[in-house]
C-alpha cells in the first residue's frame, strides 16, 4: 500500500460551475423571487414619509447675530434643547427617547462659510413636517431670548451714553450762542461809542487852528482819530462775523452735536427690524408633495440581491452537505 496521502484536487472548473448552477437554478430563482416579493410587501408596509427642510438664521441685535451658527447647530444636537410641546407637534412622544430622536432626525448642519443652520424633518405628511420645523424655530427663539435681551441692553446702554453726550454738546452750543449774542451787543455798543467820538472829533477839527508850537498836540489828536477809526473797522468786522453766527446759529461744537445726533439715530434704528429680530428661516420652509420614503424600487432591488445571495448560500451549504455525505460513504 502506498503510504503517501491521497492528493485531492480542489480546483473548480467551468464545468463544475455549470453543474452547480444547473442543479440549483431553481433555488436561486425561487429565493430571488421570494426576495422580490418580500421587498415589495415591505415597501408597501413601511409608512410613507414626506420631508420638510429649511435654513435657520440666528437672532440678530443691531445687525449682529447673538450667537454663531456653529454654536447654534451644536446646541440643536442636544436633546435638552427642545420643549415637550415641540415633541408633541413632531409626533415623537411615543418614541423611547423623543428628544434624542428629534435631534437626530433634524440633523442640524452648517455648510462651509454658511450663515445658516440647515435642518430637515420627515413626517407622514408635508404639513406635519412643516409644523414640526415651525415648532423647532420657536424653541430656537426661546433659547436665544436671554442672549438677545443681553445684547439689546448693551445697545440701550450705548444709547444712554450717546444721549448724555448729545445733551452736553447741545448745552455747550446754546451757551456759545448766548455768548455770541452778548458779544454782538457789546461790540455794537463799542462801535456806536467809537462812531460818536469820530463824528464829534471831525466836527471840532474844522475849528482847530494848530500853530507850530502846537504840532505835537495836533499829531496826538490825529493819531487818536486814526486809532478810533481802526477800532471802528475792527468792531464792524467783528460785528459782521458775530451777526452771521447768531443768525445762522453757528458754533464751534456744531460738529459734535451733529455726530452725537447721527450716532443716536443709528443706535435707535439698530434696535428696529431688520437690524434686530428673532431667529427665523432664511427662506420659507420647503416641503415637497413627493414622498421621500419608502423608496420601493430601491427596496425591491436590494431584496432581489439579498434573495439571490441567500439562495446561493443555500446551494453552497447543500453541496457541502452532499460532499460530506459522499466522503462518509467512501470511508465506510
Amino acid at each position: 500500500m502506498d503510504p503517501r496521502p491521497e492528493i485531492v484536487d480542489d480546483e473548480i472548473s467551468l464545468y463544475d460551475i455549470y453543474e452547480f448552477l444547473r442543479d440549483g437554478w431553481k433555488t436561486l430563482v425561487g429565493m430571488s423571487v421570494l426576495g422580490v416579493v418580500a421587498g415589495l410587501v415591505l415597501s408597501f408596509v413601511l409608512p410613507v414619509k414626506f420631508e420638510a427642510s429649511g435654513s435657520i438664521e440666528p437672532a440678530r441685535v443691531a445687525g449682529e447675530p447673538v450667537e454663531e451658527v456653529d454654536q447654534l447647530a451644536e446646541k440643536m444636537r442636544s436633546p435638552t434643547y427642545y420643549d415637550r410641546q415641540t415633541l408633541e407637534v413632531c409626533e415623537l412622544l411615543d418614541k423611547l427617547n423623543p428628544a434624542a430622536q428629534l435631534a437626530k432626525d433634524l440633523s442640524p448642519s452648517v455648510g462651509r462659510q454658511s450663515a445658516f443652520v440647515a435642518v430637515k424633518f420627515q413626517s407622514s405628511s408635508p404639513d406635519l413636517a412643516k409644523q414640526c420645523l415651525q415648532a423647532v424655530i420657536e424653541d430656537v427663539k426661546r433659547n436665544q431670548e436671554e442672549l438677545a435681551r443681553s445684547s439689546r441692553e448693551s445697545v440701550r446702554d450705548q444709547i444712554r451714553v450717546a444721549t448724555q453726550q448729545l445733551e452736553r454738546a447741545t448745552q455747550l452750543r446754546d451757551q456759545e450762542l448766548a455768548l455770541n449774542a452778548e458779544r454782538l451787543t457789546v461790540a455794537k455798543d463799542k462801535l456806536a461809542t467809537a462812531q460818536r467820538f469820530i463824528n464829534e472829533f471831525e466836527k471840532r477839527a474844522l475849528n482847530f487852528d494848530f500853530k507850530n508850537d502846537q504840532f505835537s498836540a495836533s499829531s496826538l489828536l490825529v493819531t487818536t482819530l486814526q486809532s478810533k477809526q481802526n477800532e471802528a473797522k475792527d468792531l464792524q468786522i467783528q460785528i459782521d462775523s458775530l451777526q452771521m453766527k447768531v443768525q445762522a446759529k453757528i458754533t464751534s461744537v456744531d460738529v459734535d452735536v451733529f455726530e452725537s445726533e447721527e450716532k443716536l439715530v443709528e443706535l435707535r434704528e439698530s434696535l428696529e427690524p431688520p437690524a434686530t429680530r428673532d431667529a427665523q428661516f432664511a427662506t420659507p420652509i420647503y416641503a415637497s408633495d413627493t414622498k421621500v420614503s419608502p423608496k420601493r424600487a430601491l427596496i425591491t432591488v436590494i431584496a432581489l440581491f439579498l434573495g439571490g445571495f441567500v439562495g446561493l448560500m443555500l446551494l453552497i451549504a447543500r453541496r457541502a452537505y452532499r460532499g460530506i455525505k459522499a466522503r462518509e460513504v467512501q470511508t465506510q
